[in-house]
C-alpha cells in the first residue's frame, strides 16, 4: 500500500528545496515526524503554487511550495 500526501509551505521557494540533498533531507524529516524509517518516504514532486492566506480578515494570494510525497505502508491497514 502507498499513501500519497501533500504539504504546502509559504515563505520558501521551490528552487530552495529541489536539489537532491534537500529532497533527501526532507524525506528524512517527514519520516521522522511520522515515526517511520526514511527508506519508506519518497518525495514525488516539489513545485511553486499560489496559496490563499487569511490576514486580518482579508484573503491574500502568496506564492508557496507544494511538496507531494508518498509513504510505503507495510502490513495490514
Amino acid at each position: 500500500h502507498v499513501l500519497v500526501q501533500t504539504l504546502t509551505f509559504t515563505g520558501v521557494q521551490a528552487s530552495d528545496l529541489s536539489s537532491s540533498s534537500k529532497k533527501k533531507n526532507l524525506e528524512k524529516k517527514i519520516a521522522s515526524a511520522i515515526g517511520l524509517d526514511k527508506s519508506r518516504v519518497k518525495i514525488v514532486s516539489i513545485k511553486s503554487v499560489q496559496v490563499q492566506k487569511r490576514q486580518m480578515r482579508l484573503l491574500t494570494d502568496e506564492t508557496g511550495v507544494e511538496i507531494v510525497y508518498e509513504v510505503v505502508l507495510k502490513g495490514k491497514l
